[in-house]
């Protein structure tokens, strides 16, 4: 692990939760498509269109990817853009976003269509060290490359955007693909603090061209990012720095957050204290010969809620 980074691992959910979220803002979508797509000159940008990520798969188990949308060149056309957010690096990616591509044409071939939609699929990945898996299907199969080619054809890798490749000066403008970009690269950095702190002017100048009720769920998604992925920082010391760098009308979302935080701290008390009486009631009560299911029943809890208590450390 690289010693610029903080040691613990943000949960992969997190991540995830903030990219999807961070991808319903148009701008951040138009920007990505003008990065990915050539000519832009021929992009119809009013024709962007957001669609249901979750498919079900011939076996019925449930597919879900990150993002999904469509829009139109100025030839008639419907381009489709997957994109799959990553903070690992997995072999079997290419594989993965194949299978998202067969469930969208599945779609179309079910509405009676017989051509499908070209589908461009990237993978977006702020994993802590460089992605060095497969992007490609090809190099997935046991073949020679010369077999693959001719029965297969020129099978294209993924688009993979890596934060490690892109510099802060590439990130200087203010955007907000920009500023998801960047906290999405430095959730790691142990000085994260500092890195915020210096990007701050551009979160402000974004924030100041944005509709009062999206930057307060702006606010809100890149804080909470930042809070439920690191807990070496404190939540107050997150507060003052976002408080301190904010216009005045922007600081009432972080007292609201700050609220929110110490009523989730009362509420994990409050539960912390449950269990701990739990345990011990549990521990005295069995000692008296009563059964598992007997004190499950006391406390009104299930016999799994019960074992999983007393299984918790507390």
């Amino acid at each position: 692990m690289p010693k610029d980074q903080a040691p613990r691992k943000a949960n992969i959910s997190t991540h995830d939760y903030f990219f999807s979220g961070m991808m319903k803002n148009q701008e951040i979508v138009r920007d990505f498509l003008l990065n990915i797509w050539q000519p832009v000159e021929c992009i119809n940008l009013s024709s962007i269109c957001p669609h249901a990520t979750k498919f079900i798969s011939d076996d019925f188990r449930r597919l879900e990817s990150d993002v999904l949308f469509s829009f139109e060149v100025d030839s008639g056309e419907s381009v489709f853009v997957l994109i799959e957010h990553q903070s690992t690096a997995k072999k079997i990616m290419p594989f993965k976003m194949w299978g998202y591509v067969h469930q969208i044409m599945a779609k179309f071939k079910h509405l009676g269509e017989t051509r499908y939609p070209l589908v461009i699929q990237v993978v977006f990945y702020n994993g802590r060290e460089k992605y060095r898996q497969p992007c490609c299907l090809a190099d997935l199969i046991d073949a020679k490359s010369q077999w693959i080619d001719y029965y297969l054809g020129n099978i294209q890798p993924f688009i993979l955007v890596d934060v490690n490749d892109i510099s802060d000066e590439q990130l200087h403008e203010a955007t907000w693909l920009n500023i998801m970009t960047y906290y999405m690269k430095y959730i790691y950095a142990k000085n994260l603090l500092e890195k915020i702190k210096e990007s701050m002017f551009r979160l402000k100048s974004v924030l100041e061209l944005t509709e009062d009720s999206d930057a307060e769920s702006y606010i809100k998604l890149i804080i909470n990012y930042v809070c439920y992925s690191r807990d070496d920082i404190e939540r107050e010391d997150l507060a003052d720095l976002f408080s301190n760098g904010l216009a005045l009308q922007q600081r009432e979302v972080i007292v609201i957050l700050v609220e929110q935080w110490r009523e989730e701290g009362r509420q994990q008390g409050m539960q912390q204290g449950r269990f701990q009486m739990i345990q011990a009631f549990a521990k005295n009560l069995s000692g008296k010969g009563l059964s598992m299911e007997e004190v499950a029943a006391t406390f009104q809890v299930s016999l799994s809620e019960l074992e999983s208590i007393l299984n918790s450390e507390v």
